[in-house]
């Protein structure tokens, strides 16, 4: 089968592969699987062998019939044809507890993840094959050229790691770059409320806009406030003005997030409360 260009085609080639990524998922007998891109089936096979049911979407037509044979002795092995992203949400819905393995086009990571994560505590941990630059944004550390945005508002809710490396090789065709998987666990309790988690993500959102600036500069503009009243913020949330934004920890944010929540510029709102 020829991969298409169109769904961003890498069919993966190498069965060891697919036995690595199911053992990150750390999958369990009674555990419902649902993977995006099922492909050819290597991984579904890896899945299949270790799950009580995997959900298998694929949006290829041209790939079911063989999918539908291959697993046709699998009792435990549905396949769905269509898009995830459009059919996937309503399925998810009426299931209690499931876990997602997938290898998915590069250019649908950023917005399948909050996809996914919007479905947390049913969502127990998604285990996904991406492009290995986004995945060093999404695992970065702070004072990193990786570190940034995305970093956080992912972090937010859930611990990321970057468990692998994959080398281009490894697909059919093979990609222009290479791959890395992650493993992406929801925390087990929620770091910030749903409102202040909103205003968290609008913060570091807009104190990255420009990374070379001060974290007192990049402040003052969002709130739209003095720099003497952002310098007390800071002050409070214990951090120093003079640093800049990649500099901060996820805890350094949260609490930032907090103390501008409770602070008004006299009787005005600050401008996301």
């Amino acid at each position: 089968m020829r991969p298409k260009k169109r769904w961003g085609q890498h069919f993966l080639t190498r069965p060891e592969i697919g036995v690595q990524v199911a053992e990150f998922a750390a999958i369990k007998p009674a555990d419902i699987v649902v993977e995006i891109g099922a492909g050819t089936g290597i991984l579904t096979e890896e899945l299949a062998k270790r799950a009580k049911k995997v959900v298998a979407f694929e949006i290829d037509p041209d790939l079911i019939p063989a999918l539908r044979e291959r697993f046709s002795a699998a009792p435990n092995v549905e396949i769905v044809v269509g898009d995830f992203l459009k059919i996937g949400p309503e399925r998810l819905k009426k299931l209690e507890k499931f876990k997602v393995v997938a290898n998915i086009p590069y250019y649908l990571t950023t917005p399948l993840i909050f996809l996914l994560l919007d479905f947390i505590p049913g969502m127990e941990t998604m285990v996904l094959t991406i492009q290995r630059e986004v995945a060093e944004r999404l695992a970065a550390k702070p004072d990193t050229r990786e570190y940034g945005a995305l970093t956080l508002s992912v972090g937010i809710l859930a611990r990321v790691e970057l468990v692998k490396i994959i080398k281009k090789g490894a697909f059919r065709p093979p990609p222009k770059v290479e791959s890395a998987v992650v493993r992406i666990s929801p925390h087990l309790k929620p770091l910030l409320e749903p409102a202040e988690a909103q205003a968290f993500s609008k913060l570091v959102h807009s104190v990255f806009g420009q990374r070379r600036k001060t974290i007192l500069n990049q402040l003052a503009k969002y709130l739209d406030i003095s720099k003497i009243r952002t310098g007390e913020i800071l002050a409070e949330s214990g951090i120093d003005p003079i640093r800049r934004p990649e500099t901060l920890s996820l805890e350094e944010y949260i609490q930032l997030t907090k103390t501008t929540a409770e602070r008004r510029e006299g009787t005005q709102p600050l401008p996301y409360i």
